[in-house]
């Protein structure tokens, strides 16, 4: 089963964890009464694809998932640079002001 699975995704620990799937998945079958397949080699094959299949796409999903988030994290980082500039620069600015408007605006602040 681990050799058959191997050859579809060419992963090992992949390979092994579809292999445990797939029985897990043939014992919840029985103990529902749903098994009846006169092919046992050709019911974990099938479901062993079904399982290759799912991870790929999962993968899938979660690499644009990701990407999704990166882009949100580079434009969150954008934002703050911002922010932080337009800060310096108001600091500056308050800091030509004349004493007594210096006074006034820090109090406020």
């Amino acid at each position: 089963m681990c050799t058959y699975n191997f050859s579809l995704n060419n992963n090992q620990q992949d390979a092994e964890d579809i292999a445990q799937e797939v029985f897990v998945a043939f014992n919840n079958s029985l103990k529902l009464g749903k098994y009846h397949c006169e092919n046992f080699g050709g019911w974990l094959r099938k479901t062993a694809s079904f399982k290759v299949i799912d991870r790929i796409r999962n993968r899938k999903h979660a690499v644009l998932h990701m990407e999704v988030l990166t882009d949100s994290i580079e434009e969150e980082v954008e934002e703050t640079f911002v922010t932080d500039e337009n800060i310096a620069k108001v600091l500056a600015e308050i800091n030509l002001l004349p004493e007594r408007d210096f006074k006034i605006v820090m109090m406020r602040l």
